[in-house]
């Protein structure tokens, strides 16, 4: 059923009666006054209990339906604020996590701070370092010579010390040699007067003797026949297994000298295989940098759509529609190799360059998928670019201020460099992707770059698709000719695009169109880079080739050193054993002479020892002198030795204190060396230092952008957060509210079912009450119809035009409302619920009401629209009569 909201209205400006008619059109044609005529009649009700308890039914069923309703809402608003509450916890987490970002960053931006303290105190120590060395040099330089000369003398010394120590050692070996003699002499001496006993011991035995000595001789030689054999052997067995040792020896230098040379073959072999490795990464860096950050049109986007749209096939927001995938399609991609700082807007020539070939790159993806000529970055287009750029600075020509080129400058500088100069025919430019106009690295400033092209090519509507007709290569739909390329930025931070057609270079000689810049071929880069992985596969196979051989060598190294080991061995045991053989055959052949000498003084002796008698006997006393006399030189020449012994170890004492005193002048000297070494090295240290800071400086930097970065995204999640706060609030209001219309859905419920309840319990009572009202009467006047209500007790008729009620049913209501508009008492009701608005202020009411019998007009079948309008006009004449039981002033 639909529901009509009217306006409170305030009859005579005594009491206030609200209805709500619905259900029924009233018009000329739909009054049905058949029991009604124009005399005044009383009208009876004589409607049964029957009807008065279904429509008490009625009331419950009603109320039961607007307790669901009201049910489902409070559902619906609970999943609201659960759903809204989801939201603020979501929001508060990523509030937490963005504060713990902002905590970690702040962090960072201290330590970095703090690494900027200490590599300025370390510069500032290099500094001094470098001042200080600058002082000490000279110092260090005398103190060097000086040094110097001390060692020399120190060496003088030494070479004087062991020329004395040299003549004093022959001294005392001659003194040795003296006393050796002496005792020599002395056993001599003693042996000669032993001899002479002997000889005169002898001379009674001399035959025996002679016999004695010639067996001796005998056993001597025999004796000397088998060491000469043994050492014949022995001899030969040393140099057999010595030249044995000689070519094992041999056979190790070999295979030393091999492996070395193997070795070193292998150390260029892998030498040469990291360079092709290293060529062969530079060249893949080139494919990977020449293949990425392409831009991929959008479906639709394309060569037909620019014609379309060239041809007014095509409208601004056509081509929005097609273009603006673009903007999400495509995204940056980083590359690690630049990640070095720049000025954006005071690059190097190399790093300009750099950003020209990258833009060019990215545009001329754009232009090949579309069939156009692609852009030729020029170094001519470059300083064009730049004086462009130069002549915005020198005019202050901020983009977002004046919404337009700096055409003036434009012109000025095209004329300089011999183009047209009669209009702006070359720039494509752009303002606010820079984010730090001193400070990025390439990456960023690539990505600006990047996506300023995204923005021409996608986001262009404003500019009615100008600027991606020319970046994409069209000229108003049409393909446009040749294009060289330059790009610089001003110092606001602005990029200016720059293509310069053939057609517009009217001087050439200013212009110069084969001063272009290289941009990578990525098929010749990719058959180049087969043909390096080619040799470094070969290189590979040689290096492992070679490892295999050096491998092999070592193995063969290690077997020969081993055999090589045991000749050694067994040549040195052999020539031990030639060494031993060739002692005992020279003393054998010793013995041998003593014995042969002994025969023949003892044959002599036995010859004339009658007539050497007398002899010996002076022999012996002439040997006894002489032992005497020889043991006197013998303690003389012993005490010359111990002083010559003495002097001998006074001058090693000498000759180490001097060596010592030339290590430590040596030592000194090398302190002082390394001090002037050190002092040498004090600028570079400097340079490293500052090399340092400058890093620290930029770290410190880039930790305050990320903090602050971290603030903005903190502080907007705080705003999300506050939002969804609001909003939970909100929903809880909403939701609150449902509650209370579920509750007085729940009341009026209750009241409808004890009303019913009451209906059933009086049917007894009711069935025979009649109940008086006004008496009503039609009239028609004018083409309006009109129900005339008759009041009670008196009082005057009240008129109420028919034509002003519309869809309206047989309910009517009389209400009184507090001053917040809030339902306190209803009276008199008959029918259904009712929608009161009030002051602007709309309050929606449904409620089951105590139902009372309607007065009978006549006949039963009669149009109950008739009997709710006539009801209702006397509902307003009673509140106008004062017959309403409650009333407020508003």
């Amino acid at each position: 059923m639909k529901k009509v909201n009217l306006k409170k209205t305030t009859l005579y400006g005594v009491a206030t009666a609200t209805a709500v008619l619905g259900g029924a059109t009233l018009s000329s044609n739909a009054v049905h006054a058949d029991a009604v005529t124009n005399n005044n009649a009383a009208v009876q009700n004589n409607t049964t209990t029957t009807n008065d308890q279904q429509k008490a039914q009625a009331q419950v069923d009603q109320a039961q339906t607007k307790v669901d309703q009201a049910k489902d809402q409070v559902n619906h608003a609970q999943n609201d604020v659960n759903n809204a509450q989801d939201t603020v916890n979501n929001d508060q987490k990523i509030v937490n996590d963005d504060q713990n970002k902002v905590t970690n960053a702040q962090q960072q931006v201290n330590q970095t701070k703090d690494n900027v303290t200490k590599a300025q105190g370390l510069v500032d120590s290099a500094q001094n370092a470098v001042d200080q060395a600058n002082q000490a040099k000279p110092a260090v330089n005398n103190e060097i010579k000086a040094d110097q000369t001390k060692v020399a003398n120190d060496q003088q010394n030494i070479k004087h010390d062991q020329t004395n120590i040299d003549q004093t050692t022959q001294q005392v070996a001659h003194d040795q040699q003296q006393v050796s003699q002496d005792q020599t002499n002395i056993n001599n001496d003693q042996n000669n007067i032993k001899h002479d006993q002997d000889q005169i011991n002898k001379i009674n035995h001399a035959q025996q003797t002679v016999a004695s000595d010639q067996q001796q001789v005998s056993q001597a030689q025999q004796q000397v026949d088998q060491a000469k054999q043994a050492n014949d052997q022995a001899q030969q067995t040393a140099q057999s297994t010595a030249k044995v040792a000689q070519q094992a020896n041999q056979q190790v230098s070999q295979a030393q000298t091999k492996l070395t040379n193997d070795q070193n073959q292998l150390t260029n072999d892998q030498n040469h295989a990291k360079t092709i490795k290293n060529n062969l990464d530079n060249v893949n860096d080139q494919i990977a940098q020449a293949t990425q950050n392409t831009i991929t049109l959008p479906s639709g986007y394309d060569d037909n759509m620019f014609n379309q749209y060239g041809n007014g096939q095509l409208t601004i927001d056509q081509v929005q529609q097609i273009a603006q995938q673009g903007m999400t399609l495509n995204q940056y991609h980083p590359d690690d190799a630049d990640n070095y700082q720049v000025d954006p807007t005071n690059l190097s020539t190399s790093d300009q360059q750099t950003l020209v070939k990258f833009a060019t790159h990215v545009i001329n993806s754009v232009r090949q998928q579309l069939g156009n000529v692609q852009l030729t970055p020029n170094n001519s287009a470059i300083a064009f670019a730049n004086d462009v750029a130069q002549a915005y600075d020198a005019d202050k020509r901020n983009i977002f201020d004046h919404h337009a080129h700096d055409v003036t400058a434009i012109e000025r500088v095209a004329k300089q460099y011999g183009l047209d100069d009669g209009g702006q025919y070359y720039e494509n430019a752009n303002a606010g992707f820079v984010t730090d106009l001193h400070s990025e690295t390439m990456n960023q400033l690539k990505e600006d770059v990047y996506d300023a092209i995204k923005s021409f090519l996608f986001d262009d509507a404003p500019s009615a698709w100008d600027h991606a007709q020319s970046i994409a290569g069209y000229n108003f739909g049409t393909h446009a000719d040749a294009d060289y390329f330059g790009l610089a930025i001003d110092d606001m931070g602005q990029m200016h695009f720059e293509d310069i057609t053939p057609n517009y270079i009217q001087d050439p000689t200013k212009f110069d169109t084969a001063d272009n810049l290289a941009m990578p071929n990525v098929a010749q880069l990719q058959q180049q880079a087969n043909g390096l992985q080619n040799q470094l596969d070969q290189a590979n196979n040689q290096v492992a080739n070679d490892q295999a051989q050096v491998n092999a060598d070592q193995t063969q190294l290690s077997h020969d050193q081993q055999t090589a080991d045991m000749a050694n061995q067994t040549a040195k045991a052999a020539q031990q054993q030639a060494d031993q053989a060739q002692t005992n055959l020279n003393n054998a052949q010793n013995k041998l002479n003593q014995a042969q000498q002994t025969l023949a003084n003892d044959q002599k002796i036995a010859a004339n020892a009658q007539a050497l008698l007398p002899q010996a006997k002076q022999q012996l006393n002439n040997d006894q002198t002489k032992l005497t006399n020889d043991q006197q030189q013998l303690k003389a020449d012993q005490t010359k030795l111990t002083n010559d012994q003495n002097s001998l170890t006074a001058l090693k004492n000498k000759l180490s204190h001097d060596q010592q005193q030339l290590s430590n002048d040596q030592n000194d000297l090398n302190k002082a060396q390394a001090t002037l070494k050190q002092l040498n090295a004090a600028p570079a240290q400097l340079q490293q230092a500052q090399q340092q800071l400058s890093k620290a400086q930029a770290a410190y930097q880039q930790a305050k952008a990320n903090l602050t970065a971290a603030q903005q995204q903190l502080t907007d999640a705080q705003q999300a957060l506050q939002s969804s706060t609001t909003a939970l609030n909100d929903k809880k209001a909403a939701l609150a509210i449902a509650k209370t219309k579920l509750t007085a859905a729940e009341n009026a419920l209750t009241d409808a079912q004890q009303n019913l309840n009451n209906i059933k319990a009086q049917q007894p009572t009711n069935q025979n009450t009649n109940h008086t009202a006004g008496v009503a009467h039609t009239t028609t006047a004018g083409g309006s119809n009109t129900v005339v209500l008759h009041g009670n007790n008196g009082h005057s008729d009240h008129i109420v035009d028919l034509n002003t009620t519309s869809n309206v049913a047989p309910v009517m209501m009389s209400t009184t409302m507090t001053s917040d508009h809030s339902v306190i008492k209803q009276n008199n009701v008959v029918g259904q619920a009712m929608t009161t608005t009030t002051a602007g202020n709309h309050m929606a009411n449904n409620e089951q009401m105590t139902t009372k019998t309607l007065p009978t007009t006549g006949d039963q079948t009669n149009d109950h629209g008739i009997i709710a309008t006539i009801m209702l006009a006397l509902a307003g004449v009673l509140g106008a009569l004062g017959l309403g039981a409650d009333r407020k002033k508003n």
